[in-house]
């Protein structure tokens, strides 16, 4: 369990480093991802990078960290796995966009 809580922690580093990166590289215009508009400018290769490592590690810890529990509540093992990765994935990139785009209206 301690591994699958290092791995997720370790996973949302990677997802805000990811998702800091094109930041800085986007100041001045919204992120894409709360204005549902793709930019023509795809992110770089780092953060690419990072945000791959981020899910490899979301998944190693979201396999980890219920693994105790599967034997005798598999339901409840599942709903904690898939709270991990919601978690862990989605939580981060969403954070820094809203606190990016914050920045800009101020």
């Amino acid at each position: 369990m301690l591994i699958g809580i290092c791995a997720a922690l370790l996973g949302i580093v990677f997802h805000v480093a990811g998702s800091c990166r094109p930041v800085g590289d986007d100041r001045g215009r919204p992120l894409w991802l709360t204005v549902w508009t793709r930019d023509p400018v795809s992110p770089s290769q780092v953060a690419r990078l990072l945000h791959t490592a981020g899910w490899l590690a979301s998944i190693v810890g979201a396999l980890a960290i219920p693994g105790a529990l599967w034997n005798s509540r598999p339901g409840l093992s599942i709903a904690i796995a898939v709270t991990v990765l919601v978690l862990v994935n989605g939580l981060p990139t969403l954070l820094v966009t809203v606190v990016h785009d914050r920045r800009l209206r101020s």
